[in-house]
């Protein structure tokens, strides 16, 4: 193995920064080194100079067999940064002994490809490289092995619940065939538990012991939005209680892996419902990524940084209940048409998911509206600036960030009905078609842009969508609007968005009911604030 390329130059780093983003470390000094070790492999027949640097590999084709044409069309990575590989191993092929071929020993290296329309949709791929050289082969596999180690917050013990009951019932399929072997091939250690009924996930992590709070690096939700939100309400109650097990689960991160009937949460937080993609942000730990004008201004100067990179937060919103009784959310709670429609779903669970396309048009020719008095406390001005979609490297979900709103100052055991006692409460008495409080975008495959586009997943906010009562045709062109923009205020003059910290209902006349994030609450008087960043979650935002 040769030190340097055999002209003298190293691979441009802005095939790292280009390919995979932005290498990071956590809380380390990262000396930025020119050189590199050099080695040749062939990769999908074709002869490839490698170069092994102190953030991930550089792959460059020199040349094709000619009795190989399609290998140029092959897929093969330019760059790998070491915080996007699974894992490496070196193998050994030796050839039957009536073959005269060459003993070749191979470098494996598991890690994954982004889509080609869609960056965002991740596909996990094996990268072979071939060598006759073994002494080369195991020196790269123990340094990439090696450099994978030291990727800071790499999940090592997990505990999977899965909900085999929702969705279309493909959640165990799912785990098996998919998630699992991803986070097998990246060293991971997962205790699984089937739920067996309604609230079970919760119970289960309720239960959990002081010793295997420790145990664990995270919870995963292998399900729809419904498990999630019971992992998520279970974790909030042990941390709630206090003590040292409370101290334990704050430090606990969540995961989604999609496998229920609209699964915003996963899609919301990766940008798409693969399950892939899912379990190898998992895998990799995947915190927010930084900025890269830092690594390329460092790597230019050769000079020395420290990268403190952030775990990825997520706002959660506590619903507190005029008749007692509180749930944790962190999509959205709808009452009027949103609410009626869940409502009418559950008697029609028989028929599975299309049962949300019938129970919707039944609820829109109905075309009720409900009479409320809606309270809400602003929050501080948006700039115009930073209403965008909330993707990787967000400026306004960083925490030193000076947009984010200043939310919720009290505990989040604390009663939401304690903020109506602060000053600046602004209310409205009117007649409804639908209410909706959006904590994150909300996205799904009926709205790839989300529910409220400009929603972010750590900012403080929440969005008060208000649409007053209309006729069954305006509310229908909104309805239809919805997949194509979100939920746009100019285009309706009926509709209006406004920026909150927390929100209050007081229902009068005939009620609705409230849907949270697919739960039915049984208490319509209620109050909402939404905690900002508080709970942590396997992602990096969308790319």
């Amino acid at each position: 193995m040769r030190k340097g390329s055999g002209n003298g130059r190293t691979p441009s780093f802005g095939r790292f920064q280009d390919e995979c983003g932005s290498p990071s470390s956590s809380g380390r000094s990262i000396e930025l080194a020119k050189t590199s070790s050099e080695a040749v492999f062939m990769v999908k027949g074709r002869r490839v100079r490698a170069w092994l640097t102190s953030f991930g590999i550089s792959i460059i084709p020199t040349s094709t067999l000619w009795w190989q044409p399609w290998a140029k069309l092959r897929y093969i990575p330019d760059a790998l940064l070491f915080e996007e590989v699974l894992s490496a191993s070196a193998q050994q092929h030796i050839p039957c002994p009536c073959q005269s071929s060459k003993q070749r020993h191979y470098l494996i290296i598991s890690t994954f490809k982004r889509g080609r329309r869609k960056r965002c949709d991740w596909k996990p791929i094996r990268l072979v490289l071939k060598s006759s050289n073994a002494e080369l082969v195991h020196e790269w596999a123990l340094r990439i092995g090696e450099a994978i180690r030291m990727q800071p917050q790499r999940p090592s013990t997990l505990l999977v619940l899965i909900n085999p009951f929702g969705g279309a019932r493909r959640a165990h399929a799912v785990w098996t065939r998919t998630a699992s072997p991803i986070l097998s091939s990246a060293g991971v250690k997962c205790t699984t538990v089937e739920t067996q009924r309604e609230g079970h996930a919760r119970e289960v992590v309720q239960a959990l012991s002081l010793a295997e709070l420790q145990s664990y690096d995270g919870i995963l939700a292998v399900g729809g939005d419904g498990l999630f939100q019971e992992v998520l309400n279970g974790l909030l109650s042990v941390r709630g209680a206090g003590g040292k097990a409370g101290q334990v689960a704050a430090h606990l991160r969540l995961g989604h892996i999609p496998a229920g009937s609209t699964d915003a949460v996963a899609f919301s937080l990766n940008g798409t419902r693969s399950q892939a993609t899912a379990a190898l942000h998992i895998a990799l730990g995947d915190r927010r990524a930084l900025h890269c004008w830092l690594v390329q201004h460092a790597f230019e100067t050769g000079g020395q940084f420290t990268v403190v990179q952030e775990l990825t937060q997520l706002d959660v919103m506590r619903i507190d209940m005029g008749s007692g009784g509180h749930r944790y959310a962190v999509c959205v709670a709808s009452y009027g048409y949103m609410g009626d429609l869940m409502r009418l779903s559950e008697r029609l669970r028989f028929l599975g998911p299309a049962r949300y396309g019938l129970a919707g048009a039944i609820t829109l020719l109905r075309g009720r509206a409900y009479d409320a008095e809606v309270a809400f406390l602003p929050s501080d001005p948006v700039p115009e600036r930073t209403r965008q979609e909330c993707r990787a490297e967000c400026e306004v979900c960083s925490p030193g960030s000076p947009t984010r709103a200043v939310g919720q100052q009290a505990p989040f055991m604390t009663s939401s009905h304690r903020a109506l006692d602060e000053a600046g409460w602004v209310k409205r008495q009117g007649r409804y078609k639908s209410i909706m409080a959006v904590v994150t975008a909300c996205r799904s495959d009926m709205s790839t842009k989300g529910l409220a586009p400009e929603a972010h997943l750590s900012d403080g906010r929440l969005q008060l969508v208000l649409v007053r009562d209309t006729s069954r045709f305006q509310y229908l062109r909104f309805l239809a609007s919805i997949p194509r923009c979100g939920v746009r205020p100019e285009k309706f003059s009926f509709v209006e968005v406004l920026d909150c910290t927390a929100v209050a209902l007081t229902p009068s006349g005939a009620e609705s009911c409230w849907n949270v994030d697919g739960e039915l609450l049984p208490d319509n008087r209620i109050a909402a604030c939404v905690h900002r960043g508080l709970v942590d979650v396997f992602a990096r935002g969308i790319e």
